[in-house]
């Protein structure tokens, strides 16, 4: 008997409109399901988070960065500096860092990585500490109403992370990115708080994340009047906010697995400023979501963009094509104000996709819909090997990012089960 993705989904009985879309919207579901089936109550599941960082009930800590987690490379011919940052504890269910909802001894922390060509190679690991930490930095931070930090409760905990600014590059001159000044482009400095999973259940292809953020004041200016370059088109660029990837494992001088940047799948949803076509200068912010191949593939390849409208040609944007603004609708991109990201997929290979079970990949920002995306989103084999909450930009410096309430779900979930946990 084929497996349905419309009958397999788990959906809470109180948002019954996106059970209800995931069936019809699928013409092949609609021909293999009864029509009885679309009219009867959406299934409920009852059951707790697989992991809540709620602000005020757990013991997570920033941890200082181990000597040992820092490197010094080469990507593109340019050196860059880097470290990870470990996030350490338990969540307000008693689970410790990292989250094992998908197996024991993976990771969780911050990817710092800083890009400079001039740097001493030959640095001790000590002096490279402060080296990325002159660049980006973490940590755990107490918000509340004093200072109008209000995501949820007085005095709740948020992780913060920063890049205050990209180290010189040049040539050329312009690209130098310390604070205030010209945008990054197609830099790769970057601080993402990412969760390395060791593998992908196959039993459970369905992951609903939640939680509440924060960018800094002043992002839609980051965002916009900058120089053309790669990464910049129009003088709009690019935010992305979360995203992930897929690939293999290897083992860190701790025991701890990370991922590796050798996968064939990666979905990201950013916040853009390229104008329209017939628009001159930037646009103002607004979402996208692309699924495509930059999990470690050179050779890029896009497979889709949501929502519809928001690509202009056949190639990457540094091969002459571009993202546009959105048609007939938009969701306002909140700058400087805590906001609520939801994020729902359920993976499937093409091979599935014959068979009646279809990959669903959706996003919402303050309850509504940024992007929806049916279709294969997963290659055999190549199982997800970092989830991404990412500092990162081709816009100006410094930008930061605070996150709240960090919740993960086998399903989506009902209030009532919310308000039963933590």
């Amino acid at each position: 008997m084929r497996k349905l993705f419309c009958r397999q989904v788990p959906t809470q009985s109180d948002r019954p409109e996106l059970a209800q879309k995931l069936c019809t919207t699928v013409s092949r579901c609609l021909l293999l399901v009864p029509f009885s089936a679309l009219l009867s109550p959406v299934t409920s599941f009852a059951g707790e988070p697989l992991f809540w960082f709620d602000g005020r009930q757990n013991t997570t800590q920033v941890a200082p960065i181990d000597q040992q987690d820092c490197w010094n490379d080469t990507y593109q011919g340019l050196r860059v500096n880097g470290c990870w940052q470990n996030v350490v504890g338990t969540d307000a269910m008693g689970n410790h860092w990292p989250p094992n909802f998908w197996g024991a001894n993976g990771a969780a922390g911050f990817t710092m990585v800083v890009n400079e060509p001039n740097a001493p190679a030959d640095m001790t690991l000590e002096d490279r500490i402060k080296y990325v930490n002159k660049y980006v930095s973490n940590d755990l931070v107490i918000v509340n109403s004093d200072n109008q930090d209000l995501p949820s409760a007085d005095n709740n905990l948020a992780l913060y992370s920063d890049v205050r600014a990209n180290s010189p590059i040049s040539p050329p001159a312009d690209r130098l990115n310390v604070p205030g000044q010209n945008g990054m482009g197609g830099g790769s400095t970057q601080n993402t708080f990412t969760i390395t999973p060791t593998y992908e259940d196959p039993n459970n292809p369905d992951l609903y994340i939640s939680y509440w953020a924060r960018f800094e004041p002043g992002m839609a200016k980051n965002l916009q009047g900058l120089h053309d370059r790669p990464g910049v088109y129009g003088l709009g660029t690019w935010r992305e906010i979360f995203g992930f990837k897929t690939g293999s494992f290897s083992q860190a001088w701790d025991g701890n697995w990370r991922g590796v940047q050798d996968g064939q799948y990666r979905i990201a949803v950013e916040v853009l400023t390229y104008p329209a076509d017939n628009q001159v200068g930037p646009h103002a912010p607004y979402f996208g979501c692309v699924g495509d191949n930059r999990a470690g593939s050179y050779n890029h390849a896009t497979y889709w963009h949501s929502p519809n409208g928001v690509w202009v040609g056949d190639q990457e944007p540094d091969l002459g094509g571009h993202w546009q603004p959105p048609t007939g609708y938009s969701v306002p991109v909140p700058d400087g104000e805590w906001f609520k990201f939801e994020v729902f997929w359920h993976r499937a290979t093409q091979l599935q996709e014959t068979q009646g079970n279809v990959g669903y990949f959706w996003a919402a920002v303050n309850g509504q819909t940024i992007c929806e995306h049916f279709g294969w989103n997963k290659v055999e084999g190549d199982p997800i090997n970092r989830i991404m909450f990412p500092v990162y930009s081709g816009g100006r410096l410094p930008i930061s990012q605070w996150i709240e309430d960090l919740q993960f779900w086998n399903h989506i979930p009902s209030q009532a089960e919310k308000d039963a946990h933590p």
